[in-house]
């Protein structure tokens, strides 16, 4: 007597495509980001692309979304392990001292043939991104509040400017490469125990340069 055919044991869909389909924070993009910002700046992408792809990436909605934009990179394991991580507090999370861990997100400045500015006003972490092509780009980090950990600003520019300003009591440290062009660091590093921002720097036939904003006086 012929026996019925075996029915066919369909697989469990792998967990990586279960993740791809997770909604994307914002600290998600973030990271993302900072890798597309990086490739930019060491020429693994064009400004056109950079572009292109920040603009995806900032309407992407998924994990798998934001993956695309990245995947020929590298990072997007990175990506996916860090999906629901503590790089971002919780709403609720209390920070060191009792307060709400909740970094301002800044987007990474890029312009080309323009000017723009990025003007944080709540807490930052991390990296921040400046790019100029025969632009202007300002990033004012006079009204932030910056976290213990300090801030990283990755700035590059070809025939353009990139003018940073540091908060009054910033320490400050300033490293790169000009060809042609100049980096202009602040008068004095400021203070050892003032909160720590790093500026590495790239200037073809243009400038970045560091103002240190005022003291208040009462």
């Amino acid at each position: 007597m012929p026996t019925a055919p075996e029915t066919p044991i369909v697989p469990a869909m792998a967990d990586s495509d279960s993740s791809s389909r997770l909604r994307a924070s914002d600290a998600d993009r973030d990271r993302v980001a900072q890798l597309l910002g990086a490739a930019h700046a060491d020429g693994r992408l064009a400004a056109e692309e950079y572009q292109e792809r920040l603009d995806r990436l900032y309407a992407g909605r998924t994990l798998g979304d934001l993956e695309r934009v990245s995947d020929d990179l590298g990072g997007a394991e990175d990506l996916r392990g860090a999906a629901g991580s503590s790089e971002v507090v919780a709403a609720g999370a209390p920070e060191r001292g009792g307060a709400l861990a909740v970094p301002e997100r800044v987007r990474p400045q890029l312009a080309i043939l323009s000017q723009t500015m990025a003007r944080p006003t709540g807490r930052i972490e991390g990296r921040l991104v400046a790019v100029s092509v025969f632009g202007n780009v300002q990033v004012d980090l006079s009204h932030a509040t910056i976290g213990p950990e300090g801030v990283l600003v990755t700035a590059n520019t070809v025939a353009g400017a990139v003018n940073i300003t540091v908060p009054a009591d910033a320490r400050v440290t300033m490293t790169g490469l000009p060809l042609v062009g100049s980096l202009s660091p602040t008068r004095d590093p400021g203070p050892v125990d003032g909160p720590r921002v790093v500026v590495k720097a790239f200037a073809g036939l243009g400038s970045v340069t560091i103002h240190r904003a005022e003291s208040e006086t009462l």
